[in-house]
């Protein structure tokens, strides 16, 4: 049993890679981006933002940029860097008016339901 746990842990180090972590913030005033997508570029290598904009990916040998996107800001492309990176994420002006929540009245589920379909 303690060889096939030697193989795999083997086998995990043989895969490669490089370990990048850093945080996701607000070009305007450095806030935390919470639950922003990091992904390897051109890999389905991929990581959310935790509530303090941190991130930890392990991205495939040969990977070169990480692609993070996020609602309400401009995707950015930045290269892999094995040191701490930061982020910084400018807010996308043409969407801002693209949701609008309103939070008040009542209404039947089954007439939501319709609503949403298109009944």
């Amino acid at each position: 049993m303690v060889s096939i746990f030697l193989f795999m842990q083997s086998d995990l180090y043989a895969q490669g890679g490089t370990t990048v972590s850093g945080t996701v913030v607000s070009a305007e005033d450095g806030s935390p981006i919470p639950y922003a997508s990091v992904v390897a570029t051109g890999t389905t290598t991929m990581t959310m933002t935790l509530d303090d904009g941190s991130f930890v990916l392990k991205v495939p040998e040969g990977s070169v940029t990480l692609t993070v996107s996020s609602f309400g800001y401009k995707t950015v492309e930045i290269p892999v860097s094995s040191q701490k990176m930061t982020i910084r994420m400018g807010v996308e002006s043409e969407n801002l008016d693209a949701v609008m929540i309103v939070a008040y009245g009542t209404a039947k589920k089954r007439y939501l339901y319709r609503f949403c379909i298109g009944s």
